[in-house]
């Protein structure tokens, strides 16, 4: 190295110090976050052992101020134990063999001790332990010491959950304080009704969820006043009666954050004795409840709301099929159904409202996972949405805009909102790159609009094949929405203001909402220091869907392992330099071509247009071009699905087969 870099390279480095908490583990890394909530991928190097949990000192560098930043772990202040999945590993015979516990979804530089305890469990069997450091001696090498067997996973399901969850350092059980705090609140619901509570028990208040759900956080009624123009109540379970600022549940809510939903199983926010009994609203059960009172016009506008305390009564508990069937059949219950025949009409009116108002709507399906009787996934398919669904969002909507306005009224200087911010200049000049071939842009020296959104989505709705790829980096190029102290517009629903307020059961930020509208109706505006708050719910959220989205993607595999050698017709979502991204039609699953099966030929990457460019044949591979592929690898611990290109397999076998001769 010349002396000329060298102190080129001096002058430019840069290093600082700053304490973190290891968020996640896999395999191939650990990400750290720091108190300001920046994340950073370190080098492990040394065989160090990080799990979640651990309070790690960083030293954060920059070589260069053309390189990223990255750091180095210096020291690690552990946590008293590690709840994690373990597979039994058996070797030799009886009386000779041996027993090892191998740690299933991320890597240990060494074994776990287990002295004290005799594992009766087959091999293979998968295990959810807890786990401690223990201090390398004389007498033992091992770093690792098993604490308690708590449970045998026998299901995939099972274990795909326990693994996601372990990664994130997250349990699903509650301390015995809480647990106490539970059992208390629930043995004095007989006297939990307020006698100044507004009295709707009479209204035929309904519920409306999906099949699977258990807690129920909100209730509606619908009538009309005069011509064209209606009163709607939403009922919201009243989650901050029972659950008080610094309380032991309350802290153990804020540490949740979110209920995490995952396939066939939920973490919920709160325990279950008040997220499906208690607070849950229940049918034919006296339930308190906070109300958001609109007054609605034909043309969907709201004219004047209200918000205050009552006590309701739901008539019947329905999901959104059964509304949807009664509706088409004209079999709604007898209870219930003027209530719902009116709330179809207002949410037709909010549907207008919102078409007048603009706002992007995408046609973005979701997967569905269906399983059997053992808890193994059968089949992977596209959800399937019915109007209904949009019967109780329009009406949540309403609610959740009305809270807002009256945050903002009485907490001017910081309350609790849900801003989406406007797409960034450089993921809307990336997506342009995407949409050059299809004739479209986004303006980017300018402020896009939701018009501008609408008028993408109608170019590249003539491009059938490739719309559902494009679609999703129209959705990529959006900013995550956050909760905030401040006031700003969501973008994408194109409000001046919104706020989360539905949902007090399974979100901390909505229970927030209910203490401040209720701080104002009981005359005690406190409010604590919201912005902390804002910023470890929104990452609090980001982590529930990475969970979820890590258990899916262990499930999707070990169901692909089942169908290697066969041969799936798909859709390109995306293109890297490493490989290509299919997303399959049915079943629903994606993975990779990596480029090593494309052949011999030479490919070009163009990373504006996410394209691949043959230097000999002129082969071109874009997004949204139809594919045939082979299912070729599955591997459920790393989460990946590997394909190769059908109509390449006869080439690559002839090219190996002269090279073997």
């Amino acid at each position: 190295m010349s002396r000329k870099h060298q102190r080129k390279s001096r002058k430019h480095s840069k290093s600082e110090f700053t304490s973190a908490t290891v968020e996640f583990v896999n395999h191939r890394n650990v990400r750290v976050r720091t108190e300001d909530g920046r994340t950073y991928l370190p080098k492990i190097g040394q065989h160090r052992d990080y799990l979640p949990g651990d309070r790690v000192e960083l030293e954060l560098m920059r070589p260069s101020r053309h390189q990223k930043l990255f750091c180095v772990i210096h020291n690690v202040d552990p946590i008293a134990d590690y709840q994690i999945v373990a597979r039994v590993v058996k070797k030799g015979g009886k009386g000779v063999g041996s027993v090892t516990l191998v740690p299933v979804g991320f890597s240990l530089s060494s074994r776990i001790e287990f002295r004290d305890f005799d594992l009766k469990a087959s091999h293979r069997q998968y295990l959810l332990v807890t786990i401690s450091r223990q201090v390398a001696t004389a007498a033992s090498e091992a770093a690792w010491r098993l604490v308690r067997i708590d449970r045998l996973l026998e299901s995939t399901c099972e274990i795909a959950n326990a693994v996601a969850l372990s990664r994130f350092g997250i349990r699903d059980a509650w301390s015995s304080e809480v647990s106490a705090e539970a059992k208390k609140l629930w043995e004095l619901r007989a006297n939990a009704i307020p006698k100044s509570r507004k009295d709707l028990r009479q209204l035929p208040f309904v519920t409306i969820d999906p099949v699977t759900a258990k807690d129920h956080d909100d209730a509606v009624f619908c009538e009309r006043t005069e011509a064209g123009k209606f009163r709607l109540l939403v009922a919201i379970a009243d989650v901050s009666h029972y659950v008080h600022e610094r309380s032991e549940i309350d802290h153990a809510a804020y540490a949740r954050g979110t209920s995490i939903y995952l396939p066939t199983m939920s973490v919920p926010m709160l325990p279950e004795k008040l997220s499906s009994d208690l607070c849950s609203l229940i049918p034919e059960k006296d339930r308190l409840a906070i109300v958001c009172e609109m007054r609605v016009g034909a043309d969907g506008e709201i004219g004047s709301y209200l918000f205050y305390e009552a006590v309701i009564n739901s008539h019947a508990r329905l999901n959104y099929f059964e509304v949807e069937r009664g509706r088409i059949q004209q079999r709604l219950p007898k209870a219930v159904s003027p209530s719902l025949l009116c709330l179809f009409e207002v949410h037709d009116a909010l549907l207008k409202a919102r078409k007048k108002r603009a706002t992007l709507e995408f046609d973005v399906p979701a997967m569905q996972l269906k399983f059997d009787n053992s808890g193994n996934v059968e089949a992977v398919e596209k959800s399937q949405s019915v109007p209904a669904h949009s019967l109780i969002e329009e009406a949540m909507l309403a609610a959740n805009v009305c809270a807002a306005k009256f945050i903002d009224q009485h907490y001017p200087k910081a309350a609790m909102f849900r801003v989406h911010d406007q797409p960034d200049p450089k993921d809307r000049m990336e997506l342009n790159g995407i949409l050059a071939s299809f004739g479209a842009s986004l303006p980017v020296h300018e402020t896009a609009t939701v018009a501008d959104y609408q008028k993408i989505m109608e170019v590249i709705g003539s491009y059938p094949q490739a719309f559902g790829a494009l679609q999703i980096h129209l959705l990529r190029s959006l900013a995550t929405a956050i909760y905030s102290e401040k006031k700003n517009p969501h973008f994408a629903l194109n409000f001046p203001s919104y706020t989360h307020f539905t949902s007090p059961i399974r979100r901390y930020p909505d229970l927030i909402v209910h203490r401040l509208i209720k701080n104002v109706l009981n005359n005690s505006k406190n409010s604590s220091n919201l912005n902390t708050v804002a910023l470890q719910c929104s990452y609090l959220e980001r982590r529930a869907e990475a969970c979820s989205r890590e258990s899916e993607k262990w499930l999707k595999a070990e169901f692909m392992k089942t169908k290697i050698d066969c041969t799936y017709d798909g859709v390109i979502v995306d293109i890297r330099s490493f490989g290509i991204f299919v997303q399959l039609s049915s079943p629903f699953v994606d993975g990779m071509i990596p480029i090593s099966q494309l052949g011999s030929e030479y490919y070009e990457f163009v990373k504006d247009s996410r394209a691949l460019y043959g230097s000999s044949t002129g082969k071109t591979y874009t997004i949204g071009m139809p594919v045939q592929v082979r299912v070729c690898k599955a591997d459920a611990e790393f989460g990946f699905v590997d394909f190769e290109l059908v109509r390449e397999q006869k080439i690559n076998r002839r090219k190996r087969n002269f090279k073997r001769r």
